[in-house]
């Protein structure tokens, strides 16, 4: 149960609204960047919200997003060769941790005995993802 204000709603209730990938108007390249019909995103605070709103369940990658305690929408989305890429790292003083800023906000330490290239490109498997 998620309190709004005085009022009880039982999170079960909200209505799930989900858009098939073939249904999205904007799809994400090979290098990270969001499109649609009209060309690239230009509008950073568009972009971040987009990257920040990337979710992945048993169907696939999704962009997640609730609205007024009632509504949960999914708009699955296209991508040309993978959804998560690392956009900053951070290297710890006080350790050799190296962790990676994903396109997603998520803070990941770096695995170098994941890492891989393929069609001369560096990516990471982590957890059945492809980080690019």
């Amino acid at each position: 149960m998620a309190r709004k204000g005085k009022l009880w709603m039982n999170q079960s209730k909200m209505k799930e609204v989900v858009v098939p990938k073939e249904k999205a108007v904007f799809w994400l390249d090979a290098f990270g960047r969001w499109h649609n019909e009209h060309g690239e995103f230009e509008h950073k605070k568009i972009i971040d919200f987009f990257h920040a709103s990337i979710r992945r369940d048993a169907d696939g990658y999704h962009l997640y997003q609730k609205r007024d305690d009632s509504i949960v929408e999914k708009v699955y989305f296209k991508y040309e060769d993978t959804a998560l890429f690392v956009f900053d790292l951070v290297i710890q003083e006080d350790s050799d941790e190296i962790r990676l800023i994903l396109n997603t906000k998520e803070e990941i330490l770096l695995e170098p005995a994941n890492l891989f290239i393929q069609n001369e490109h560096l990516y990471m498997a982590y957890g059945g993802d492809r980080i690019k």
